[in-house]
């Protein structure tokens, strides 16, 4: 199996969190699930381990994210969720679509070699 990739995801249940974890399997590891952006503010900098990506879903806002990259010293992709896309209503199906956009989004950037320390921005799925 390829190495799974390590990343930090920002999330505002636990319900629907540990959904998404268990669907970016088996490519992608999180290795830290943020719940509030006051708490993404102080604990991205220090998780162990810099993460190749920050994923926010649908949750947070310009204000929130911004926060957070701005604490944030290490230079990783931030993917957010775009919700002028379609999507079923808040529930099972919605996750599995919303992290199927996503994996797309992050096997491309992958493939460019973007998905990485050191690419900056904010990516949307």
């Amino acid at each position: 199996m390829a190495e799974q990739l390590p990343i930090v995801l920002c999330g505002k249940t636990t319900v629907i969190g540990e959904k998404v974890i268990e669907l970016l399997k088996p490519e992608h590891e999180v290795v830290y699930f943020i719940l509030t952006s006051a708490a993404g503010q102080t604990d991205i900098p220090v998780c162990s381990g810099p993460p190749v990506a920050v994923v926010l879903g649908g949750g947070y806002d310009d204000e929130g994210t911004e926060l957070m990259r701005a604490s944030c010293d290490v230079d990783v992709p931030w993917f957010r969720l775009d919700t002028n896309l379609p999507a079923p209503p808040l529930g099972p199906e919605y996750v599995k679509v919303v992290i199927a956009r996503l994996k797309v989004v992050m096997s491309d950037m992958k493939a460019e070699g973007k998905l990485c320390r050191n690419t900056k921005g904010v990516f949307w799925y």
